[in-house]
């Protein structure tokens, strides 16, 4: 966790998960997904120009396969961090409605 000391992180954080799998932190925040890659000493932000549907996000998970999930206002996303895509998921994918 050092390596946030490294990087000035905009906004609130909501949620933050360290992936051993990845050596990676991904961080949610109001403005997206950051991303910080401990090898690389490097980070990248993800927001709605990139394939999320809201720029807030609440909490974050890792699966068993490397899917990062997360919870968003508009929607559960799945972030392939490989390939760097957003899958959205919705009420049409069989999500409860909001209550």
């Amino acid at each position: 966790m050092t390596l946030l000391k490294t990087f000035k992180i905009t906004g609130f954080i909501n949620d933050m998960h360290e992936s051993p799998k990845y050596h990676k932190i991904f961080i949610a925040n109001v403005l997206g997904l950051v991303v910080l890659d401990e090898q690389k000493l490097s980070f990248k932000t993800y927001n709605t120009t990139h394939g999320l549907p809201n720029q807030e996000i609440q909490a974050i998970l890792e699966d068993k396969d490397g899917l990062i999930w997360l919870s968003t206002k508009r929607g559960l996303v799945t972030f392939d961090p490989i390939k760097e895509k957003f899958r959205t998921y919705s009420m049409s994918d069989g999500l409860a409605q909001r209550l």
